[in-house]
């Protein structure tokens, strides 16, 4: 019999960081983010897939499309839902440490701007926040809109 490998929090709120940057319709297991991320937190593409697909479920703005995602999910799925759904500053930190710590980078490392050239006064963690809720809003601003943002 096959060990079941239940997903942690931790992988459940990278993987709600994919649904937020992946358009619900590009979503599959040959999708490069939906590969890099699951090589990223150790699960399969299908795996990452299909908990994106769990995610698309809970989506009121997919529902009124009459699109319903998959009809199985867990409870730790609706509570990662609860907790981030609206709180996009928070989803978007959060997130980004946890890849930057599955990747066993500090979260400096895997935002892509120059520390030594901050302009003077600045507070680097503040602006490290910033920077990677920014990286994470256009991912997801580009995902709602299709990619095609005027």
């Amino acid at each position: 019999m096959a060990k079941i490998n239940n997903w942690t929090r931790n992988e459940t709120i990278v993987a709600f960081n994919v649904y937020c940057k992946v358009p619900f319709k590009s979503s599959s297991k040959t999708n490069p983010t939906i590969i890099k991320y699951a090589n990223m937190i150790g699960r399969s593409p299908s795996a990452l897939n299909m908990k994106v697909g769990n995610f698309g479920r809970l989506d009121p703005e997919l529902k009124k499309q009459g699109i319903v995602g998959l009809g199985n999910g867990s409870k730790l799925d609706e509570i990662i839902w609860n907790e981030f759904n609206g709180n996009w500053e928070k989803l978007g930190f959060e997130s980004e440490l946890l890849i930057a710590q599955f990747q066993n980078k500090t979260i400096e490392e895997t935002v892509e701007f120059d520390l030594d050239n901050l302009p003077q006064g600045k507070e680097r963690e503040a602006l490290i926040k910033i920077r990677v809720n920014q990286s994470f809003f256009r991912s997801t601003i580009l995902s709602s809109y299709n990619q095609n943002v005027v």
